[in-house]
Formats: structure tokens, sequence, C-alpha cells
């Protein structure tokens, strides 16, 4: 078991300790490329989706949910991208019933 240790810190003795640990959390998290640098052009909207794998749109927030298909939020809007609904495709098995 960790040795507890309290101490009285001043406010500006909190606060420099609060700003070095969230400097050392964001030099050690990869940056994000800025909205403006994702191309949503590439990405499949909920309809086309759906479309391709001929589904409801119910359906398809369902799997979006379990996780079955894998979607990307922007803003409010869901998107896909083909190469998560490529994979969907390729992950689902058809099962053959045979008779016993």
């Amino acid at each position: 078991m960790e040795n507890v240790v309290f101490t009285q810190l001043s406010i500006p003795e909190v606060r420099q300790l609060f700003r070095q640990e969230l400097e050392q959390f964001f030099k050690e998290r990869p940056p994000v490329p800025p909205f403006s640098l994702i191309n949503i052009e590439n990405y499949y909207t909920r309809k086309i989706t759906a479309k391709k794998l001929k589904i409801s749109l119910p359906t398809l927030d369902d799997y979006t949910r379990r996780g079955i298909i894998r979607g990307c939020r922007v803003g409010r809007r869901v998107l896909y991208r083909p190469e998560d609904v490529d994979a969907a495709l390729k992950e689902i098995n058809s099962v053959k019933y045979q008779r016993g």
C-alpha cells in the first residue's frame, strides 16, 4: 500500500501542478487533424451505408451501437468509412441450416 502524504498547498501552487499535468498529458497525445483537413467526401452517409448493406436505417443504428459496424461522428452526423463497411460485410458469416 502506498503512503499518503497530506500537505498544504497555496492556490498558485495547485494551479502550477495542474498546469504541468495538463501539459504532460497533451504532449503524450498524438495530434488530431483539424476538421477542415478531414475529407468527408470519402465517407458514406447513413443512407448510402444502409443501401450498400441492404438494411434499414434503424438496423444500421442498432449495428453501430452494438459495434458490428464502426461509425464516425462528425458534428451531429454519423459517417462510415468505406473500409469499415467492407470489413462489416466480410465479417458476416452465413449459416446454412441442415436437416439433422
